[in-house]
């Protein structure tokens, strides 16, 4: 899907609000990247709809705050309605905005889904949001780093407990992506980054 001046603009900005070191328009490209990577695999069966949820699910996002996605979901349908700051917008016509906003919102659930809660398609779209954990050692340590960044506001002993208890969950879970593609070619990539941030966190 070709992404207009319009849209592009109002991605940048929300993305760009508040300041992130992770959630940014670079999160945005590696997702993307994951999102083809998929589709050169096994086409995707609804796109526009997918490649919409994914350009909008973290356009709101506020460390810590509970509805960063509802909001993100809101947006994206106001774009697809043309009431957004962009107007109206040709690319987005005819897409599925209750899907769109269900996509969305599912990214609100990462380590708690399980396989049989989501279709194969949103399955493949929220791995593509997560497949940052199976990055490469290099990739997986800044992440980590960018993750604690955006956290700084927090004591860091609250932060670290957070954290850890997050990816003691990912790892106590029988998959960590929820799709059979990524969970194939992925899993075992991601469990290695996790245990070794386990042992980083760990005292």
């Amino acid at each position: 899907m070709t992404v207009s001046a319009p849209l592009l603009r109002l991605l940048q900005q929300a993305y760009a609000t508040p300041p992130r070191a992770y959630h940014h328009l670079g999160h945005l490209d590696e997702a993307i990247g994951w999102f083809d990577w998929a589709a050169e695999r096994a086409p995707w069966r609804a796109p526009r709809e997918g490649y919409v949820a994914l350009l909008f699910h973290d356009a709101i996002y506020v460390p810590g705050a509970k509805d960063n996605e509802a909001r993100s979901a809101e947006l994206a349908c106001a774009a697809i309605a043309g009431r957004s700051a962009a107007g109206p917008l040709a690319e987005l016509e005819g897409v599925d905005d209750a899907r769109v906003a269900a996509l969305i919102g599912w990214t609100a659930q990462h380590g708690r889904l399980t396989a049989n809660e989501v279709d194969e398609e949103a399955a493949r779209l929220l791995d593509c949001d997560l497949a940052i954990l199976a990055a490469s050692p290099e990739r997986y340590l800044r992440y980590r780093d960018e993750i604690a960044c955006e956290y700084a506001a927090l004591p860091a002993q609250a932060y670290l407990a957070g954290r850890r208890a997050f990816v003691a969950s990912l790892l106590a879970r029988p998959r960590r992506f929820l799709s059979e593609l990524f969970h194939r070619e992925l899993d075992a990539l991601a469990v290695a980054n996790l245990r070794a941030e386990l042992a980083h966190l760990t005292p």
